[in-house]
């Protein structure tokens, strides 16, 4: 079972495949396949949708494994990363 790495929340922002900004978001527990994300707007979030990592200027396009209210278990595709 992969390790999830405790970290402190980051801020992000959820952007649909075509290029549409759906929210800003916050998330955690990074590990290298996904990461737990917590949107700052009740908005519709579909199943698949980049994440774009303020700290690092870079983005992911990502899976919704689980969704629990404003939580999302997320898991990054592979090799589906821009910088």
């Amino acid at each position: 079972m992969e390790e999830r790495k405790r970290t402190r929340l980051r801020s992000g922002k959820l952007v649909t495949l075509e290029g549409q900004f759906l929210t800003e978001c916050h998330f955690q527990n990074l590990a290298e396949g996904g990461a737990r994300i917590r949107i700052v707007t009740q908005t519709a979030v579909p199943d698949r949708f980049w994440l774009f990592d303020d700290q690092y200027c870079g983005a992911l396009i990502t899976h919704v494994v689980w969704r629990k209210d404003a939580d999302f278990g997320v898991r990054f595709a592979p090799d589906a990363n821009i910088a």
